[in-house]
């Protein structure tokens, strides 16, 4: 009687062994594919958000490059305003410049002038006395 019982106990353990493994396995397939759906699930909504992400950097691209130009057209402007400007003020002093410089050598003219009418007055008057 004793083998009997053995022999029953060691089926009976085997089968709860199997079914307990049958579980287990049953519960990693449940787990895998739980895996699988939240993959998919994750996947999708980062591929929603990617394609957010990309039109948002468009949106903020375009803007940006219309804001550059904007400032460009901008500094252009005053670029070029300063540019008058300066050539404004540069000639204006060049101007000045050529007044000074045709003032000097007018002035130098009538010294050179003086200085030769001197010179002649002073050889006439040489000349005279000798005579």
């Amino acid at each position: 009687m004793r083998d009997h019982w053995t022999d029953d106990r060691m089926d009976d353990l085997a089968r709860r062994m199997d079914d307990g493994f049958n579980r287990v396995d049953m519960d990693l397939r449940a787990l895998r594919q739980e895996v699988r759906d939240q993959g998919k699930e994750l996947r999708a909504e980062m591929a929603e958000m990617g394609g957010g992400l990309r039109a948002e950097t468009a949106d903020l691209g375009k803007s940006l490059r219309a804001e550059t130009a904007e400032l460009g057209k901008s500094l252009r402007a005053e670029t070029a305003e300063l540019g008058k400007s300066l050539r404004g003020e540069i000639n204006a002093r060049f101007n000045a410049m050529e007044a000074r410089f045709d003032s000097m050598q007018r002035l130098l003219i009538q010294v050179a002038g003086g200085l030769i009418a001197a010179f002649l007055a002073g050889l006439l008057g040489l000349i005279a006395t000798q005579l």
